[in-house]
């Protein structure tokens, strides 16, 4: 409510507050500017410090092309910063100072020597420095202090910190031996990447399973590495041998001397293969196939034979029913998957249809089951390319792709799909994915439609104020909305507000013939946030004639206001609050605008919040 309606009196607050500490009857803490000691060299760098009563802070020696070697090339705090935080954290009584007592600064974030130069300039000095590994706070910067940000201490405190050595090293898992998808899912679950994936004959293991990998096993890395595998593809496949024609002893001798075993020796009739010779065979002559394989014969037992009927595609009755009719028994039954053949209808038979047979020869028959399920591969992780030829090499298709924020996994890396990992489904079934983004859209915590209602109680419960969206509309192209704010401290004076989407932000306006500008931005026009934001990337929005840099930062209510008893919904989960250096200025909850606003001298929360929907397009 702070930006939609008392946005005007942030600025004349803040206002008085540099005045409070400007022009106040009572002497300030002392504080100066830093001088400029960049382009100058280390020695000299130090003559203006300690002439300004400064000193030192931790020196480093970075790679930097354009600056001469042991000149300096940059210093923290930067060039002449006023010091006016030091004044406001020592705290004020009666605009008079409390001396020997501080507030200590929030460093967390930070590298260790930035919270040197924060904590020094303070009055304090780093106490006990401990390393731990952090998933989530980059090398060197500090995950936690002690004390915590805002607690008050004496003068000369140490403050202990605790910092980041980035991300404990992951270590390789063994996957030599294991299947491909098996030797993948310890990969992943190991919190590393498949890389390249390099496929080989080799006698010596069975197709589809890990022959090497890289790095080897018990290797330390980081996560997210990757881990290169060579898969192997079996025995290196041979041609097999013709032996149509040969007697049954010639064709055994050959094929054994080819690598393969002799398999099954059906008799068969053949007007044209003279008796004790091999009619036909299986596999093929000249089909490439593994060493070992067995090689099925049919031997002819000389004329009067009958030719095998075709059952491919029918059903089992009738595939039966011709066998039988054709003179022939049945053999036996079995069923594979099929992708091609209807489950329930003939995908073989053995011997082959034509085949020359006598009869009364059994018949073997194999029947499709369908399509065989797919286990759904496991994406997370995954950047969206890799993501969708994982789901398509299994087999599968891409479904529907959007994104949701994350804080922990890369932009553009999978962080859910559905169906899940493992589920056995149907090839071709859709996939659908949601893509990690570190942008965050006003939409989602400030949900502008028709009908939404803010309400705040007031000093006496019922003189509060109410603001709801009452109009949709289009203007040049720009999505807008009309608010009408009730003041039902001031006989319900009602005021009406403009708010529109232009040229990537959310702005807000007093007067509706302003909009007629859009897309270009009236000068009356308030900035009050972007369409969509990083948290901790901070922005300037416009209160009243006042510009401040704001500080989006993402959490939990209790994170920002210290009672959420008042709140009607609780300690919000999810919620983004707009902060003025440590001050939440107002707080927003997903899917539900604002909760709490802060006007310096009085905070409250919404008390009613209705909401029907957000963002939508104007009809």
């Amino acid at each position: 409510m702070c930006i939609l309606v008392r946005c005007r009196y942030l600025g004349l607050v803040l206002m008085v507050l540099a005045a409070y500490f400007v022009v106040g009857g009572c002497s300030q803490p002392a504080f100066m500017l830093v001088p400029v000691p960049t382009n100058i060299t280390q020695t000299q760098g130090g003559m203006p410090l300690l002439l300004e009563g400064l000193m030192p802070g931790s020196i480093r020696w970075p790679d930097r092309a354009t600056a001469s070697a042991g000149n300096v090339t940059s210093q923290n705090p930067v060039i002449r910063f006023l010091s006016l935080l030091n004044a406001f954290a020592s705290g004020t009584v009666g605009g008079c100072t409390k001396t020997g007592s501080m507030t200590v600064p929030d460093v967390t974030g930070i590298t260790l020597s930035q919270a040197q130069a924060t904590l020094l300039p303070e009055g304090l000095k780093p106490g006990n420095i401990r390393w731990a590994y952090s998933a989530t706070v980059p090398a060197g910067n500090l995950i936690s202090q002690d004390p915590a940000a805002g607690t008050g201490v004496s003068s000369g405190a140490g403050v202990d910190l605790l910092c980041s050595l980035g991300p404990q090293p992951a270590v390789v898992p063994d996957v030599v031996g294991r299947v491909r998808a098996e030797a993948q899912t310890v990969i992943t679950e190991a919190g590393l990447t498949v890389g390249t994936v390099t496929q080989l004959h080799n006698p010596l293991t069975a197709a589809g399973n890990v022959i090497s990998q890289d790095p080897a096993a018990a290797t330390l890395t980081l996560p997210g590495a990757t881990v290169s595998l060579t898969v192997s593809q079996g025995p290196q496949p041979v041609a097999v041998p013709n032996v149509v024609g040969r007697t049954e002893a010639d064709a055994e001798t050959a094929m054994v001397s080819a690598g393969f075993t002799i398999g099954s020796v059906v008799p068969g009739s053949s007007a044209t293969v003279p008796a004790g010779c091999v009619i036909s065979q299986n596999p093929a002559a000249d089909a490439m196939t593994v060493p070992g394989t067995a090689v099925d014969l049919a031997v002819s037992q000389g004329p009067q034979s009958v030719a095998v009927p075709d059952v491919a595609g029918k059903t089992r009755s009738d595939a039966e029913a011709t066998v039988t009719g054709a003179g022939f028994s049945l053999g036996s039954v079995n069923q594979v998957w099929s992708v091609t053949v209807p489950a329930g209808r003939v995908i073989g038979q053995d011997p082959a249809a034509g085949i020359i047979m006598i009869p009364g020869t059994a018949v073997s028959l194999v029947f499709s089951q369908g399509p065989q399920p797919v286990a759904v591969p496991n994406a997370a992780g995954r950047t969206q390319t890799d993501a969708q030829a994982t789901v398509t090499s299994a087999g599968l298709t891409v479904g529907t792709i959007t994104e949701q924020y994350s804080d922990t996994v890369p932009e553009g890396s999978v962080t859910g799909q559905d169906p899940a990992k493992g589920t056995l489904v149907p090839p071709g079934t859709p996939v659908n994915l949601v893509l990690s983004t570190r942008s965050i859209s006003i939409c989602d915590y400030y949900p502008l439609a028709v009908g939404n209602r803010w309400v705040t109680p007031g000093t006496h419960g019922n003189d509060g104020i109410s603001a709801e969206v009452s109009e949709e509309f289009i203007i040049n192209g720009c999505q807008c909305w009309k608010l009408t704010a009730v003041d039902h401290s001031l006989n319900d004076k009602t005021t009406h507000y403009y708010m529109a989407y232009a040229t990537g932000w959310l702005y807000s306006y007093e007067a509706l013939e302003d909009l007629f500008l859009l897309p270009g931005i009236s000068p009356n026009a308030q900035r009050i946030a972007p369409q969509s934001f990083i948290p901790g990337k901070a922005f300037v929005s416009v209160f009243g004639t006042s510009s401040f840099s704001v500080t989006p930062v993402r959490g939990r209510l209790s994170d920002f206001v210290a009672d959420t008893g008042a709140c009607p919904f609780g300690d919000v989960e999810d919620t983004i609050a707009l902060k003025l250096g440590n001050l939440p200025l107002i707080v927003f909850g997903r899917n539900l605008g604002p909760l709490y606003y802060n006007f310096i001298m009085r905070s409250e929360f919404y008390s009613s919040i209705t909401i029907v929907g957000g963002c939508g397009v104007a009809r």
